[in-house]
């Protein structure tokens, strides 16, 4: 995950399963965590200022869905959308 921020910032992520998959955070979703992302902090794979590049652990079995970002520094917010697949295994 790519997030630009103010040089050596930070930035509150929230994640919400996006259970309708329109794009969008409504009532019908669910957030399911959050995290705050330092510039050039233990998990930045990054070392210019003002990138936050981290990796997604999703873990082993995770299911086909969608999920919203958003992200606030100060007074911006942005949102992303990633889409999980769990391609089916060969069948042998």
């Amino acid at each position: 995950m790519k997030v630009d921020c103010a040089p050596l910032g930070s930035v509150d992520v929230e994640y919400w399963r996006d259970v309708n998959k329109n794009n969008i955070i409504d009532s019908t979703d669910f957030g399911f965590g959050n995290e705050i992302l330092t510039d050039n902090g233990e998990f930045d794979l990054d070392p210019t200022q003002g990138i936050i590049i981290m990796y997604l652990e999703t873990g082993d079995g995770i299911p086909l869905m969608q999920v919203i970002g958003k992200a606030t520094e100060g007074i911006a917010i942005a949102y992303g959308l990633v889409i999980f697949t769990n391609p089916y295994a060969p069948f042998h």
